[in-house]
């Protein structure tokens, strides 16, 4: 995470959206009042995804429990049938 000063952001904001956006950068603006977080909407996206996971206890239970089956165990992911 990129901490920037309110005045520099000021200066090219489009360049720092669109670095958040092509990059996936985080920057963090600093204001004499707070700050606030730039992120793509993507990175946004994923996470609320993970907080809607990490909210389902029977999901989350369920991916904790698979992430200690070996690798060894696993199917490939071309025999998967959907």
């Amino acid at each position: 995470m990129e901490i920037i000063n309110h005045l520099n952001f000021r200066e090219n904001p489009l360049e720092t959206i669109e670095q958040a956006v092509t990059l996936g950068e985080i920057y963090n603006i600093s204001t004499p009042t707070g700050n606030a977080i730039i992120i793509s909407e993507q990175e946004f996206r994923n996470i609320l995804a993970t907080l809607e996971i990490d909210a389902n206890t029977y999901l989350r239970e369920k991916l904790l429990e698979g992430m200690q089956i070996p690798k060894a165990e696993l199917i490939d992911e071309g025999d998967v049938v959907w």
